[in-house]
């Protein structure tokens, strides 16, 4: 696996593989809730009045560690060209600030950051912030994606007895750069 938190993602540049241009960066991302993968990347605009644009994860070409190559300038799209994906979009399905709760609605604390597999688009990791005063000095949990049962609007839904992953520094488990 190619792990690799999603806040490294930010502002990454977009090059086409067949000419090197820069198609533009990375602004943000949306998450399919049912599958919790990462449905697709959205790029900033250049212009004020330019539509919004994306890429699907299946048309990234490879994951370098300061930029994502895609096959080529057709891959970046409209999200109106995807299925459901202006739907995502509008829910605001970035996962990251997201509650984080169990099913009977214990208060976990809130979605800081996620471990995606760069090949699968596939969340690995979740980590949350505690939402009482001691969570301001102590690190993040990093809670396992298969112990999720559900992603709602504004919300992450995990199993009654997930327990967080034992890691000392959980911001150094993965690739960041």
């Amino acid at each position: 696996m190619n792990l690799r938190q999603i806040s490294s993602m930010k502002e990454v540049p977009v090059l086409d593989l067949e000419t090197g241009d820069l198609l533009g960066h990375i602004a943000s991302w949306v998450i399919h809730p049912r599958d919790q993968r990462i449905a697709a990347w959205l790029l900033g605009r250049n212009k004020l009045f330019q539509a919004p644009l994306a890429v699907v994860t299946a048309d990234i070409a490879e994951y370098g560690p300061r930029m994502v190559v895609v096959r080529d300038s057709q891959t970046v799209i409209r999200p109106d060209e995807v299925v459901g994906l202006p739907e995502l979009i509008t829910a605001r399905m970035v996962v990251v600030g997201f509650q984080a709760t169990t099913v009977q609605g214990r208060v976990l604390g809130s979605v800081t950051d996620l471990v995606f597999d760069t090949i699968s688009s596939q969340i690995q990791q979740y980590y949350i912030r505690p939402q009482s005063m001691a969570g301001f000095l102590q690190n993040d949990l990093v809670l396992p994606a298969n112990q999720v049962t559900r992603i709602e609007s504004n919300r992450v839904v995990f199993s009654e007895g997930v327990e967080a992953i034992p890691i000392v520094n959980p911001r150094k488990q993965v690739q960041t750069a």
